[in-house]
């Protein structure tokens, strides 16, 4: 009998009514438009229609662009059969005449499929069984007025966490379970999980916060127990009709209904191949060379936590497991009560208890999970009897959130996205992401130093406003992306919403909306389209929610187009106040970051000085300017790719920036496209329809450029490459040449390196236009919006000038001057570097015009190095070479028979990179010593002294010695920078550099540099090239470190829960590794992200530059962050920038001002010159070595520069 509630309701049959008007224009099929279909995506989008419309138009674009017809009838991949290496199969009706799909999932080795190259394919077997699936549902239901769910059996017999241990492979799971989402909605009637290991925990972890609520709660976890799936199945299927092996009274012969296949498939189903072998399963002693980028974490029950041998249970373990593994020591009483938290909110019966001799947890309705129980074989070490729990939490996840919460969160995400269906997961707001960093009851104000108060961009807002409001999400229909379009389209009905802000995607009021306005009707500007505007509410929002300061920051840029500022990108400007420079063709837009958070002293406003570069020329003008007579169209082609690619250029008709991947010659707006609507038209027809534009006859002629989609393009549902215009195309920033333009630098630094005094002036001017400005404070009147007139005080403290040791008397250190510079200090006090390594057996390779200059630089050379305390040795030659014919074979012929060298150095013309390129890769890749370049240009400069002491502290560096040091108290300390760069000669990768101190002392460094495509691939390397640093240490010192800080560079505000997660739980797994192999003691680490680029400024007296040493720890920091602003480095021209320090972890719990100390010496190490440098020197050199490797280099340097700065 059928489900009256499967059937369409009157009110559903009305909807569908509208619905089918909608998408009439799309000529469905007949089976696709009945109401047993349509009555599915009407429930998918919640009884709303737009959403409902959005889904199925995205479907119907789907299905064309897979030709899911097609997949279907196509051959599987080699063994990929029913009854091959990924087994399924459809028997048996359920109760209501619908089909039973039976997945043996724990026989899918997805992990070998994703290493072989096939994760696509196993996607695409994936949509093949959905489709399938769906088609027999359509017929077994013919002739009803419901289409019918499938139940489904899923098997995870023999399944290993072996078979998904990769991100890869979670990844094509997750996207397979998005695509069935969004494509099969309410195709599931009742999913049941059997025979389920504790391991399926860990995926499910995974899979289901991607997954529709809906869906996910129709899943029912079953363990190995046939009696208890008889009893859960059979509610919904006969028992004839599922197999014995599953309780049921059915033929164990399981075999695909043979009249959904075609022949052609049925015959490739008897095909019996298998995959490439399948990758090593390693033991956990192999994984300093390679390691999956999951461990599990496993908490291990013991009497007395002191005679459990860590290490020896770990590789026991991970053995068993396959997979590395993270223990955590628990006593009986503390596991009870650890793994009640773990388990409560995912079903565990109360009071679960925890076995002595086996441990075995049970969920009463999800899974079975099996014991295991080891020994400790360690000889010499007591044996005791413990227990071993697995958890069902992966390294980095967040234990005490369950994961109905993680949907939850989800949820709330996507509902406040700016299109219909679901929006990425990924796709957080800025406050909505906040992670506290800070420990409650911390005192993160330190005390040491000179206490004064400074003047900050900060502006203070009012208390929080006594209103109601509510936020609406805002849907277009035609899809519609620009913002400026939809803002204008909603203001036609400004009388009948009234107060309103909106900022493309969600609106706020403080009053509900009544039903008749919650769908409205307006036309664009030329009167071409029309449009349906859905006003939905999400929510009331509180004061306390991080929602309000979205709000806060809407009302902003609203307030900012009030007072003629316009929207480009992320930030406003000016155009009126353009300076321009016509004899460069550039124009400079000055603007205005804002941004309200909530911070220390309340909700502030910050307001920092932008510019942006704009060229008055188009592309099209820099193609012509590349065409010269008589050149080839493939050289010409050629060279316009070289030109343009990565260039950013804007759009004055939708005011968005886009950055240039490629040229397509084959292509010109004559070329036709399909919409995200399926219409087909030409690009000049959707000029002319979209945004009015002719396209000439003479425009037709042009070829298109071509940019990749953005991450909000492509949650809108873009995502395929964006073509445009070269005539309407201006682009942004500065050319080469123009970098080059020594008089074009000067005029434009004048502007854009402002001084402390007229950079205050510029945000005193700013906020008098907000506070004077009638139409500004209406509209901030409106929502009870008020800001101070004058700029937030705060409390700084100066900390003292730290000595500088050097030799041949290191009891005599030297102070550096007010600017953090030692370099007359160091000249007047004769001093010598500290511990001086010799320039020995080292050849010079100069042009030969430049010979007789070089000789007397080296004179000079010596000269200086001599009053240091460095001895440079006459070159073993001085070699000539031709500039114009220059590669490696030459430079081999011409140093390969000097035999081992200490350094070569380069005298060069110019700073071409291509010659650069070819100088380091040679000499850390071929020869495995360090290089050292120097411009011809500077052979006879003035300051030659100057120069040539410079150059030999950056020699002796090179080559290991250590030119000075400051006295860090902290023993057995390890520092650590971490950096990433994006590869130039590496498509797709970046690279990731990791240097460490190898010295008590700390002046002595170890460097690796590693390449990824994805940060899951960055943590990897990280677990493995912090492990190879370890273990140096211990070779070097022979001791391992017991207090260990990382400043990480490069981390994004969204990107810090992934660092908490990924990066750090892979460095515990290091350190758990060589620590338990070592049988020491595991050190305390702190993990501080370091960032530069940052939009806070300050000025002592209101109009100079902070002095160096200056730390800012309160006020203008974050409440939820132990964070601070240090300024350890003067600037020559323009305002200081603080840089920002969030300490994410901090085990070493040292008072707040000794980590600011430390953190402040460590930025004096940086050998490149004899100062201090704006971050500290790990990380600095960190982020030389990614943009050298990055830039020129693209490999990894030979191991015997491992120990050595050899990118100075």
């Amino acid at each position: 009998m059928e489900s009256a509630s499967h059937a369409a309701s009157e009110h559903e049959k009305n909807l569908i009514q509208e619905l089918r008007k909608r998408v009439a224009d799309l000529n469905l099929a007949q089976e696709h438009k009945d109401d047993k279909n349509l009555v599915r995506w009407l429930r998918a989008g919640k009884q709303s229609i737009t959403p409902a419309e959005q889904m199925l138009r995205k479907n119907h674009l789907w299905l064309k662009e897979n030709a899911i017809d097609d997949l279907v009838a196509r051959s599987d991949p080699p063994g990929w059969s029913p009854n091959g290496l990924f087994p399924w199969h459809i028997c048996g009706l359920d109760k209501n005449n619908n089909p039973v799909l039976i997945a043996k999932i724990g026989e899918w080795d997805i992990r070998s499929a994703v290493a072989a190259g096939q994760g696509l394919d196993l996607i695409s077997y994936c949509i093949k069984i959905m489709e399938l699936a769906t088609r027999f549902c359509a017929r077994s239901n013919k002739g009803k007025s419901w289409m019918g769910q499938f139940v489904g059996i899923y098997d995870f017999k023999n399944f290993s966490f072996s078979q998904v241990r990769s991100l890869e492979a979670i990844q094509v799971i997750m996207q397979a379970c998005q695509v069935f989402d969004s494509n099969y909605p309410e195709m599931l009637g009742q999913g049941f999980v059997v025979n389920a290991p504790w391991t399926f925990q860990i995926l499910w972890k995974f899979v289901r916060p991607v997954m529709d609520e809906k869906t996910a709660r129709k899943i029912i976890m079953l363990g190995s127990d046939r009696d208890t799936w008889r009893n859960e199945i059979e509610k919904c299927i006969p028992v004839e009709q599922f197999p014995k092996m599953y309780g049921g009274d059915g033929d164990d012969d399981l075999k695909v209904s043979a009249c959904l296949i075609s022949r052609k498939t049925r015959n490739s189903c008897e095909t019996a191949c298998r995959l490439k072998q399948k990758p090593k399963v390693h033991s956990l002693g192999e994984y300093a060379n390679e390691t999956p980028p999951l461990a599990l974490t496993w908490p291990i029950v013991s009497e007395q936590k002191k005679n459990v041998s860590v290490h020896s249970l770990r590789l026991q373990l991970a053995r068993s497991l396959q997979s590395p593994v993270c223990l955590q020591i628990y006593t009986k009483s503390e596991a009870r009560n650890k793994l009640s938290s773990i388990l409560q909110p995912q079903g565990a019966p109360a009071g679960s208890d925890i076995d002595s001799d086996a441990s075995v947890m049970s969920f009463s309705t999800a899974l079975e999970i099996d014991s295991i129980s080891l020994r400790d074989n360690d000889a010499g070490s007591q044996s005791s009897s413990s227990t071993y729990a697995p958890s069902s939490t992966v390294t980095g996840t967040t234990d005490n959130m369950s994961s109905d919460e993680s949907v939850s969160t989800t949820r709330q995400s996507t509902e406040t996205g700016s299109s219909g269906g679901r929006t990425s997961t990924s796709n957080y707001s800025q406050e909505s992401s906040i992670v506290k960093t800070i420990n409650d009851g911390f005192n993160k104000v330190g005390e040491d130093g000179h206490k004064v108060q400074v003047v900050t961009n900060y502006y203070q807002m009012n208390e929080t406003p006594d209103f109601h409001l509510y936020q609406f999400r805002v849907d277009f229909t035609p899809v519609e992306d620009n913002t400026s379009i939809k803002k204008a389209l909603l203001r036609q009905h400004e009388d009948t919403l009234n107060k309103y802000v909106f900022d493309g995607s969600v609106m706020y009021r403080t009053r509900l909306i009544p039903k008749e306005f919650q769908t409205l009707h307006a036309t664009s500007v030329a009167g071409n389209v029309a449009y349906t505007i859905t006003i939905r509410l999400v929510g009331q929002v509180n004061p306390e929610d991080s929602m309000y300061l979205q709000f806060y920051n809407i009302v902003m840029r609203k307030t900012m187009t009030l007072i003629n500022m316009e929207e480009l990108g992320r930030n406003m400007y000016d155009r009126a106040a353009a300076i321009k420079f016509p004899q460069d063709r550039l124009e400079l837009w000055p603007g205005f970051i804002t941004a309200i958070r909530n911070h220390e002293r309340g909700t502030l406003l910050c307001v920092e000085v932008t510019h942006k570069v704009l060229r008055t020329c188009t592309v099209l003008d820099l193609m012509r300017a590349i065409k010269q007579p008589g050149m080839s169209a493939n050289d010409f082609e050629k060279a316009v790719r070289a030109e343009i690619e990565d260039t950013i250029v804007m759009t004055h008709y939708n005011r968005r920036t886009y950055t240039i991947s490629d040229v397509d010659f084959k292509a010109t707006p004559a070329s036709s496209f399909r919409g995200q609507d399926g219409s087909i038209q030409t690009y000049a027809e959707y000029y002319q329809c979209r945004y009015n534009i002719t396209i000439t006859e003479e425009m037709m002629k042009q070829p298109l450029l071509v940019s990749k989609p953005k991450k909000k393009d492509i949650n809108k549902g873009v995502t395929g490459d964006i073509y445009l215009l070269p005539s309407l195309c201006n682009p942004t920033g500065l050319s080469n040449d123009m970098r080059k333009n020594f008089s074009l630098m000067k005029r434009l630094s004048e502007h854009l390196h402002m001084d402390p005094t007229t950079r205050k002036k510029k945000l005193d001017e700013f906020m008098y236009r907000l506070t004077t400005n009638e139409k500004v404070q209406e509209e901030f009147a409106a929502w009870n919006i008020k800001f101070a007139a004058t700029a937030l005080n705060t409390e700084a403290r100066i900390m003292k000038k730290q000595q500088i040791v050097l030799g041949p008397d290191p009891d005599s250190p030297i102070l550096p001057d007010d600017k953090g510079d030692w370099t007359r200090p160091m000249k007047n006090s004769r001093s010598e570097m500290l511990k001086p390594e010799h320039v020995k057996r080292w050849v010079v390779m100069s042009p030969p015009k430049d010979v007789p200059a070089t000789r007397s630089f080296l004179t000079t050379l010596k000269k200086m190095g001599q009053e240091i305390g460095i001895q440079v040795s006459q070159p073993l030659d001085i070699i000539e070479y031709d500039v114009n014919r220059y590669d490696q074979t030459i430079l081999d012929e011409k140093i390969r028979n000097f035999g081992q060298l200490d350094l070569v150095f380069f005298v060069l013309p110019n700073n071409t990179l291509r010659r650069y390129a070819e100088i380091k890769n040679y000499t850390t890749l071929v020869l495995g010593v360090p290089s050292q370049c120097f411009l011809s240009k500077n052979l006879t400069n003035k300051n030659l002294n100057s120069i040539a002491s410079k150059v030999i502290i950056q020699m002796t560096a090179k080559l290991g010695g250590v030119p000075w040091s400051v006295k860090v108290p902290l023993k057995k300390l390890m520092v650590l920078g971490l950096d990433v760069y994006h590869c130039s000669n590496r498509k797709g990768e970046s690279a990731g550099a990791l240097v460490a101190t190898s010295s008590p002392s700390l002046t002595s460094y170890l460097s690796l540099v590693s390449f990824h495509k994805d940060k899951s691939e960055l943590a990897t390397n990280l677990f493995t090239d912090f492990t190879i640093m370890l273990q140096e240490s211990m070779r070097i010192n022979q001791y391992l470190p017991s207090k260990i800080v990382m400043y990480r560079d490069g981390v994004g505000e969204g990107q810090i829960g992934y660092v908490l997660s990924h990066e750090i739980a892979q460095m515990k797994l290091a350190i758990t590794d060589v620590y338990g192999a070592a049988g020491e003691e595991m050190p305390k680490l702190t993990f501080v992200i370091v960032t530069k680029k940052i939009n806070t400024r300050a000025f002592l007296n209101g109009k100079q530059n902070l002095p160096v040493g200056t730390v800012i720890d309160t006020g203008v920091t974050l409440p939820e962050r132990y964070d601070f602003f240090l300024v350890s480095q003067d600037v020559r021209q323009g305002t200081v920038s603080p840089t920002n320090y969030n300490v994410v972890l901090d085990e070493m719990a040292m008072p707040a001002d000794r980590l600011q100390l430390l953190s402040y010496k460590m930025c004096h190490l940086y050998f490149n010159w004899s100062g201090t440098v704006a971050v500290p020197a790990p990380c600095q050199y960190a982020h030389k070595l990614a943009y050298i490797t990055g830039v020129a280099i693209g490999e990894r340097a030979l191991p015997s520069l491992t120990e050595k700065l050899w990118y100075l």
